[in-house]
């Protein structure tokens, strides 16, 4: 009973957030960059490579993220990866706007890696382990599902007509705001004493406690 409101939270989350987060998976994002920004083939394999780059900072989120309300963090998270993806419609098509789209990618995906950071600890937080498997199952088989179907239908236009980017990328992040709005709301069960715990001197960035 006590994780049924942030778990309809989360699922308004999940439904909305990949609308945003499509638009910078490769299938998208190297239609655009080739077709429309004609990017170098350095610039084209880092955007390829972002996820991998993302990977490293994982151990700098959880350093970054040791002490702080999860749920705030995962809102401001969020906020921040759709300004970055709107943003993207604000390039001008030159060697300094293919540049800017890179950058973008790569800052956007180390983005994503902080929200599955914080995320995996309101889980950790809000769920008991025998409900963790299914709650979060059912949230990644949405988001799966989601990402498949929406870079499906933004890569035909994009593919025809390229500069509509200008119009798919904030119309995207707009749709990613309701998750923002969503996730502002969540809360993390006995958060002061994770947060207490996470403050301590020496301590490990998350307990690894079940909630009662």
């Amino acid at each position: 009973m006590l994780a049924r409101p942030g778990y309809r939270r989360e699922l308004v989350s999940f439904a909305t957030l990949p609308c945003a987060t499509a638009l910078i998976e490769g299938a998208v994002v190297s239609i655009l960059a080739k077709l429309h920004f004609n990017v170098t083939d350095v610039q084209f394999a880092t955007i390829i490579a972002a996820p991998m780059f993302a990977n490293i900072t994982s151990g700098l989120w959880a350093k970054l993220l040791r002490g702080r309300p999860k749920a705030a963090m995962l809102a401001l998270i969020q906020g921040a990866l759709m300004l970055l993806i709107a943003s993207i419609a604000l390039l001008p098509t030159n060697e300094a706007g293919a540049a800017a789209l890179v950058a973008i990618i790569v800052a956007a995906r180390c983005l994503v890696a902080g929200m599955l950071n914080v995320r995996s600890v309101i889980w950790r937080a809000n769920y008991r382990r025998d409900q963790r498997a299914q709650v979060t199952g059912r949230f990644t088989v949405m988001m799966a599902l989601l990402l498949a179907v929406v870079p499906l239908a933004a890569y035909f236009p994009l593919n025809e007509k390229p500069e509509l980017f200008r119009l798919l990328y904030p119309i995207g992040a707009a749709v990613g705001v309701v998750s923002v709005v969503a996730v502002a709301k969540l809360r993390a069960r006995r958060e002061q004493s994770l947060l207490d715990f996470e403050r301590q001197q020496h301590a490990e960035p998350f307990p690894q406690q079940d909630p009662a």
